[in-house]
This record gives C-alpha cells, structure tokens and sequence, in this order.
C-alpha cells in the first residue's frame, strides 16, 4: 500500500536484485551488481510515474547500462518496448527512452568491431568455447538456462507477470 499501485512490480525488481544467484556470483565480478543496480534504477524512474522526457532519457541510459553489464537485460528492454507500445502515451514516451538505449548499445558494438574485428567482444568466448553456428546447440543450451532462470528466480518472475496483470487491469 505505501508504494501504491507499483507494488509488485517493486517488490520483484528489488527481490530480483537481491536474489541468491547474483549474490552468488558478485565476488566473480562486478557485472552482476552493476547490472542490478541499472534495473534498480531504471524500474525506479519507470514507475514513478507521468511522462517527463528528462526522467525517459535516464531510463534508456539506466537500460542501455545494464544491457551492457549483462546482456541478458535486453528482454527487460523488449518488455518495456512492448508494453510502450501498447498506449500512445507509451508510444511518446518511447520516442526519448528507446534512441538513448540503443545509441548506448550500438556505440559498445560499433566500438567492439572496431577492436576486435567481431560484434561481441572475444571475452564472450571465453566460457562458451566460441560463437559457432550451431541452433541446436544453442536451443540446448538456452533451455538449460531458462530451467535454471525460472528455478532461481520463480518468486520475482511470478511477482513480474502479476505486475504486468494488475498494471493492465488497472487501466481499464
């Protein structure tokens, strides 16, 4: 009640951010705390609300960072995409948010090609044994993670799909 309407959505950012499985790899690098705090911020200046272009740039920086520090993010950047695009307002907002998130992450790609001659950084190879394309590995693979995902983290993504339902039942 004292966070109002967003508390869900609250409540599983922050529970998100303070799970076991990013605690358990913070001493391995900083990404991982870095990232979280980008969501923290960004979810933060999402839900508070009203259309302010200043606060709407923020939040594509606060994105575009935690794109960086774990490329995972990006489906929380798809999700924002899609629920802005649901409204005209969101649509308006968009417009700010979306061109500072890319122009972020296409800066790093274009920095990353021009280093290292690849669009992601050789660093990425280090724990996978290379890009190859191989889409049955990969599914394998992805499946394998999103089990893990949803294990680690079924309380936040339930708390995530209920503040999604509750944010569009409340606009009816």
């Amino acid at each position: 009640r004292v966070l109002g309407r967003s508390a869900w959505g609250t409540a599983a950012t922050i529970a998100w951010a303070g799970s076991v499985w990013f605690v358990r790899h913070a001493p391995n690098g900083m990404e991982t705390v870095g990232s979280a705090l980008a969501v923290i911020v960004c979810m933060d200046l999402r839900l508070r609300g009203g259309r302010h272009a200043g606060r709407d740039v923020l939040v594509g920086g606060a994105l575009g960072a935690a794109v960086l520090l774990r490329p995972e993010v990006v489906l929380l950047a798809a999700v924002c995409l899609l629920q802005d695009l649901r409204t005209a307002w969101g649509r308006a907002r968009l417009v700010t948010w979306l061109p500072v998130c890319a122009a972020l992450v296409l800066a790093w790609v274009w920095f990353a090609h021009e280093r290292t001659g690849m669009f992601l950084p050789p660093t990425g190879t280090a724990k996978s044994g290379g890009f190859h394309l191989a889409p049955l590995v990969w599914g394998r693979v992805l499946w394998r993670e999103l089990r893990i995902v949803a294990g680690a983290h079924a309380i936040e993504l339930v708390g995530m799909v209920v503040a999604m339902w509750v944010a569009v039942r409340s606009e009816r």
